[in-house]
């Protein structure tokens, strides 16, 4: 973009900035290859999430029973309070 009186060598010619064809290749199949692992970890995050979310419904579950509550107040004092934050999560 520089005019030509105020360059150093003006009878240079500017030199063009680009990606030569081999480094278009190269980041092509990087992008094929982040498409795929991104592919992978969504479809493993779906399945964690149901995973999760059925988890926390059945502790819920659990804590709804008083006799569960009772037991594990009695014997697992320090997992119920765990339970309890968990089920107090709305969303994971």
């Amino acid at each position: 973009m520089t005019p030509d009186e105020q360059r150093v060598n003006p009878s240079e010619p500017k030199k063009k900035t680009g990606l030569s064809a081999e480094e278009l290749a190269n980041m092509e199949r990087e992008m094929e290859s982040l498409e795929k692992d991104f592919k992978a970890v969504k479809a493993n995050f779906t399945e964690s999430m149901m995973c999760l979310t059925c988890a926390r419904v059945y502790i819920k579950k659990l804590l709804n029973n008083a006799k569960v509550v009772r037991f594990l107040n009695a014997h697992f004092s320090d997992i119920i309070s765990g339970f309890e934050n968990i089920v107090a999560t709305e969303a994971v």
